[in-house]
């Protein structure tokens, strides 16, 4: 019986389009990459929290990519959107938080640029610190982090300082003010060098010291016995300079001990409520109090 030449044609294209596809398949399922990724999946340097067990996302995304992560669920989406918000919540509002009386003094500019920094910092960093780039772009994000935080302790620290210092000369209050900017400057390079979270959380607390002498200057300077006859009546009085120190001190704290995730090991705190959650959310009730500090200080200056 003779063979068709034409059908034995038509039967090898069909078998090498179906072995084509077929290796096509094979390709795709070893090139497919996992959607979100485990702690031992991720490199090295994204390699930060041991009790994070899942939810991370690829390493290899695109800026287009990292964008659109943004909207998508996994274990940095609040640390995105509490600063996001914050900054979303300043811009929207800003002719009745930044008050148009106070624009007289040359102390707002710096305020508004200290309420915005960090929390600008941090997005950037959270959102881009998966690009495919690398460890390239991850360590100048980490950078701009913590320049940005800088900018808020060293900038958004002026107003108090002026304040606290009111009952001095003019020249001392400007030769205090120097010396805090230039300590700053010290503090800067430490913070950008330090290679562990804690080292740059402590190169801030010389600052914190320089702000506290200020505070129990303000203490002794300010009492009036008349209207302050209690200790409690001045940590109401000054609750909000108090809450813009504390909060993220507490914070730091609890960022570097990772609590409470290290004491569960079945993922609860993989997406919400994870130590840097939590440091993240009381930061931005640090730069809340900062604000309302502010006010007061201006009020006091008007007064």
């Amino acid at each position: 019986m003779a063979i068709n030449p034409n059908h034995q044609s038509l039967r090898r294209r069909h078998c090498s389009r179906e072995q084509k596809s077929i290796n096509q398949q094979q390709q795709h399922e070893q090139h497919r990459q996992p959607k979100y990724y485990e702690f031992d999946q991720m490199p090295e340097y994204l390699r930060f929290n041991q009790w994070i067990h899942s939810g991370y996302r690829s390493p290899q995304l695109s800026t287009i990519e990292c964008l659109k992560s943004c909207f998508e669920l996994h274990n940095e989406t609040m640390n995105i959107w509490t600063h996001l918000l914050s900054i979303l919540y300043i811009l929207y509002n800003f002719r009745t938080i930044f008050i148009t009386k106070f624009y007289n003094s040359k102390l707002i500019y710096f305020h508004i640029i200290s309420c915005l920094s960090s929390w600008i910092g941090s997005l950037l960093y959270h959102i881009f610190m998966n690009h495919r780039l690398g460890r390239k772009i991850y360590y100048p994000l980490l950078k701009i982090d913590m320049f940005g935080i800088w900018i808020t302790q060293t900038f958004g620290a002026l107003t108090t300082i002026q304040a606290s210092l009111i009952m001095f000369d003019e020249w001392f209050r400007l030769y205090f003010s120097v010396i805090y900017l230039a300590i700053s400057m010290v503090v800067l390079y430490e913070c950008l060098q330090a290679k562990e979270s804690w080292q740059r959380s402590t190169s801030f607390s010389i600052l914190f010291l320089m702000r506290l002498i200020c505070f129990m200057i303000r203490l002794r300077t300010h009492y009036n016995p008349n209207q302050m006859s209690s200790l409690l009546l001045k940590i109401f009085k000054y609750r909000h300079i108090i809450g813009q120190e504390i909060w993220p001190i507490i914070g730091a704290i609890i960022a570097s001990t990772k609590i409470p995730e290290r004491f569960f090991h079945n993922g609860q705190f993989d997406y919400f409520l994870n130590s840097h959650n939590i440091m993240h959310c009381l930061v931005v009730m640090g730069g809340l109090h900062m604000h309302w500090s502010f006010i007061d200080d201006i009020q006091f200056f008007i007064n």
